[in-house]
């Protein structure tokens, strides 16, 4: 990433999974001001995005899993 470079949105596809059917994160990518990064993994399932306000930017992010990553969260700040 460049030094004016700043992420903008995650984004990705969830769906059930293995023989629990569990629901879990089955692909992934990160978008910036200038690029976008991924998607990694199987873009399988329904998508979601987290984008964040104009003047803003994701300046960290975490997650929770099991086996499998099945949720996602990221803290956000102003740019």
């Amino acid at each position: 990433m460049d030094a004016d470079e700043f992420v903008t949105e995650m984004a990705g596809t969830i769906d059930k999974f293995d023989i629990n059917n569990d629901t879990v994160i089955t692909s992934l990518k990160i978008v910036t001001n200038l690029q976008t990064f991924g998607p990694w993994g199987d873009e399988n399932g329904a998508p979601f995005t987290i984008p964040v306000q104009s003047g803003s930017g994701i300046v960290g992010f975490f997650g929770r899993s099991g086996v499998y990553l099945d949720a996602i969260g990221v803290y956000v700040s102003p740019i």
